[in-house]
């Protein structure tokens, strides 16, 4: 679940495999779900980002697949 620091979800937050073009967005309740089986790495990093906030980093290991990641925080950008 991706939220804002005021705990709210943000949805249409993107997450992507870092180097890969795989990904998705969250939904309207800022959750979301990735089918990282195929991959050939132990630990994958997901890049979580949205405009007008900064974008943050989550190390995932593939031997604890199905995984809930908890919740990730993304702090508002800097005016």
């Amino acid at each position: 679940m991706v939220l804002s620091q005021d705990k709210k979800p943000i949805p249409g937050a993107i997450i992507i495999v870092k180097e890969t073009t795989t990904g998705t967005v969250t939904d309207i309740k800022g959750n979301f779900s990735l089918d990282l089986k195929s991959f050939e790495e132990e630990n994958l990093t997901l890049k979580i980002s949205m405009i007008d906030y900064e974008s943050t980093e989550v190390i995932v290991k593939k031997s604890e697949l199905p995984l809930n990641v908890g919740k990730i925080t993304l702090n508002k950008e800097a005016e």
